[in-house]
C-alpha cells in the first residue's frame, strides 16, 4: 500500500528529557512564554497532588516570574460541564496562556479551554461529531502549553481534543491551535502505577498500528510509527516492572510523543471510534484499556479477509516478530498484551453487557463514523457488535 502525499507544519516546540520541567526556568524556555500569567489545568484526583507534582510545577513557574492560577477540575474522560466550569474560571481570572498538566484527558481539556476563551454560545457546537460540522471560531484562542504526566496519547503535541457530551454519551472532537510548547519529562512518570503505564503505552502502540494500517498513511508518519512501535515493544515491560527505570521511561515517553506527532500525518481508524463510543458510555473505562481489549479482534477482522497482508507483515517486523506474516503479527500483539498484564481484561469487567452493544455501535458511527472510512475495508454496525461480543 503506497503512502499519500503530505503537508506538515510543526509549530510546537518540544523539550524532552529527564529534568525538562526544571528547564522552564532557563531563559531560552522562559522566553517562549507568551506572557506572565498562566492558567494551569490539572486533574481533580489526588495522585498528582499527593506526589507533589502540582506544587513543584507551580513553584518552578513562579520562580520563572509567572503568576499561576490552578484549576483542579478534570476527570478521566472529561465532559462538557467540566470544560464550562474551567472556562468560567479562566475568563474570571484572566491569563496570557493555558497550561495542561496531566494525562491525555487534562491536556485535551486545556486545549478546549484555551481555544474557546473568546467564544460565546453552546460549547458543544464547536465539536465535530460524525458528519456534523463544528461552528467556526471567530477569534484565535489563548496559547496553550502542555506538560504530560503520563505517556500515552501524545496529546502534548496535538491540537485535537476529545470531550464527552454527558447528555448523549457521544465523544466529540475539538480542533484547537497547536501547542506552542510541550515539556516532556519522564521523571513525572516515575510514580505512575503499572496499569496506567500499560494503558498509556498501549494507547500509543495502537495509535501507531492504526495509522500504519490506515488508507491515509504517509511516509513520515510511517517513520514515526516504526519508532513508536519498536520502542514500546522493547521497553514497555521494563517500564511496568520498574517505574524508576529511567531509560525505559525515556524511551516510552519519546515513543508516545512520536505517536502524537504521527497522528497529524495519518488518521485514526474504526478502532478509535469504537473506543470513543465505549468510553463515552462507560466513563470509568480507560481509553487504553478498551484499545487493548478490542485490538486483536479488530485487526483479525481484516486479516481473516486477506486484507492488507503486506502491511501486517511490516507491522509484524516493527514489533519484533518473525516470520513476517499476518498471523504472527496477531501472536506478537497478544504476547505484548500478556506481558503487560492486559491479556485477561474484558469489557464485562467494567460493567458492559450484551444489551449495551447495539447502542455502543451506533454511537461509534454517530460520533466518529468517518474514522471507519480510513480502514482497509468497511466495518458495519453489525460487525462492530460482533467484535464487541467477542470482547465481553
Amino acid at each position: 500500500m503506497s503512502a499519500k502525499g503530505f503537508y506538515w507544519d510543526i509549530p510546537t516546540r518540544i523539550v524532552c528529557g529527564s529534568g525538562a520541567v526544571k528547564d522552564m526556568r532557563k531563559p531560552e524556555i522562559k522566553g517562549l512564554f507568551p506572557g506572565s500569567r498562566a492558567f494551569l489545568v490539572t486533574s481533580s484526583g489526588n495522585s498528582l497532588k499527593s506526589a507533589g507534582v502540582i506544587k513543584d510545577v507551580v513553584h518552578i513557574l513562579e520562580s520563572a516570574d509567572t503568576e499561576v492560577t490552578v484549576f483542579e477540575g478534570i476527570t478521566a474522560n472529561p465532559d462538557i460541564s467540566q470544560i464550562g466550569r474551567g472556562l468560567d474560571m479562566l475568563r474570571e481570572k484572566g491569563a496570557d496562556f493555558v497550561i495542561g498538566l496531566g494525562g491525555g484527558s487534562v491536556m485535551d481539556a486545556s486545549e478546549v479551554m484555551a481555544g474557546l476563551m473568546y467564544e460565546e454560545g453552546d460549547i458543544w457546537g464547536y465539536f465535530f461529531t460524525g458528519d456534523n460540522k463544528p461552528l467556526k471560531r471567530e477569534k484565535k484562542g489563548l496559547p496553550v502549553m502542555k506538560i504530560p504526566t503520563t505517556a500515552g496519547t501524545g496529546a502534548e503535541v496535538s491540537r485535537s481534543a476529545y470531550i464527552i457530551n454527558e447528555e448523549n454519551g457521544v465523544k466529540g472532537e475539538f480542533k484547537g491551535d497547536a501547542p506552542f510548547l510541550a515539556v516532556v519529562d519522564p521523571e513525572l512518570h516515575v510514580t505512575l502505577p503499572y496499569d496506567e503505564t500499560a494503558f498509556g503505552a498501549f494507547t500509543a502502540l495502537l495509535q501507531g498500528l492504526e495509522g500504519y494500517l490506515s488508507k491515509n498513511r504517509t511516509a513520515p508518519a510511517q517513520m514515526m510509527h516504526i519508532a513508536t512501535l519498536g520502542n514500546i515493544a522493547q521497553f514497555v515491560n521494563a517500564a511496568i516492572e520498574d517505574g524508576a527505570d529511567m531509560d525505559a521511561r525515556e524511551k516510552i515517553a519519546f515513543a508516545c510523543t512520536m505517536s502524537g506527532l504521527s497522528r497529524q500525518l495519518d488518521s485514526a481508524s474504526g478502532l478509535d471510534a469504537i473506543a470513543n463510543a465505549v468510553t463515552g458510555t462507560f466513563r470509568n473505562i480507560p481509553h487504553g484499556s478498551v484499545l487493548a481489549i478490542c485490538c486483536t479482534g479488530y485487526f483479525r477482522y481484516f486479516i481473516d479477509r486477506n486484507c492488507s497482508d503486506a502491511v501486517f507483515n511490516e507491522m509484524s517486523m516493527s514489533i519484533g516478530r518473525a516470520p513476517l506474516e499476518p498471523s504472527e503479527f496477531l501472536a506478537g500483539l497478544d504476547d505484548l498484551k500478556e506481558a503487560a498484564g492486559l491479556d485477561e481484561l474484558r469489557l464485562g469487567d467494567y460493567g458492559v453487557s450484551s444489551g449495551d452493544l447495539e447502542e455502543i455501535a451506533a454511537k461509534a458511527y454517530a460520533g466518529r463514523g468517518e474514522f471507519f472510512r480510513n480502514d482497509p475495508l468497511p466495518m458495519s454496525e453489525s460487525d462492530i457488535v460482533r467484535l464487541l461480543e467477542s470482547c465481553l
